[in-house]
């Protein structure tokens, strides 16, 4: 039981549960490509600070690119996946233009991009918790990405290796919460169906 349900929270339902059945597949590639992304991180041998700032750079557009597209399947405050892919785009590109980009430069870049992904997945997970079965997945990666970024503003003269291993570590976690998420997301039409049900709609 999920109580009684208002109007527009079985509007908003019907939006997400629409939007999840038709899109779980590329959340579930998502998910691997980030996975495998993280990995490659963790085994390659970054000789360079530009080297990382390509694979980060990269990487910051792509999730940007991904906020972004978030920004329209969300029926409220979309403004903060607006921000959060804007920010993460404009990082992306920084970090790719940056000339002689340094650890520090390179860590305070990760550490905002982080804690602003982390707010929006918060607010988001805590907006459609009635709606979404899988919130608390999201509410932990938020949780997460907000802990790592403060950690990185807070510690931007980090080395190489540990900046690495930060990042290779978020990324695995980040993706093995959106293959588990992805199939959340595909039986999400018939669960919030049996939750209108269940709440007299």
């Amino acid at each position: 039981m999920i109580g009684v349900l208002t109007v527009d929270e079985v509007a908003d339902g019907d939006a997400l549960a629409d939007y999840a059945a038709r899109t779980w597949g590329w959340y579930l590639a998502g998910g691997i490509a980030t996975v495998l992304f993280g990995f490659v991180v963790l085994s390659f041998r970054f000789a360079t600070i530009l080297a990382l700032a390509i694979f980060i750079g990269v990487f910051f557009i792509g999730v940007g690119l991904v906020q972004l597209v978030g920004a329209f399947m969300a029926t409220r405050h979309r403004w903060v996946y607006v921000l959060a892919g804007v920010l993460s785009l404009a990082a992306g590109v920084l970090t790719l233009v940056w000339p002689d980009i340094t650890l520090f430069i390179l860590a305070i870049f990760i550490g905002w991009t982080l804690l602003f992904w982390g707010i929006a997945d918060v607010v988001y997970s805590l907006t459609y918790h009635r709606q979404l079965h899988w919130w608390w997945l999201v509410l932990i990666r938020g949780i997460i990405s907000i802990a790592l970024g403060v950690w990185a503003i807070a510690h931007p003269s980090l080395t190489l290796v540990v900046l690495v291993t930060v990042i290779g570590l978020w990324a695995v976690v980040w993706g093995v919460l959106e293959i588990i998420a992805s199939f959340f997301m595909k039986g999400a039409r018939k669960r919030w169906d049996a939750a209108k049900a269940s709440a007299g709609v």
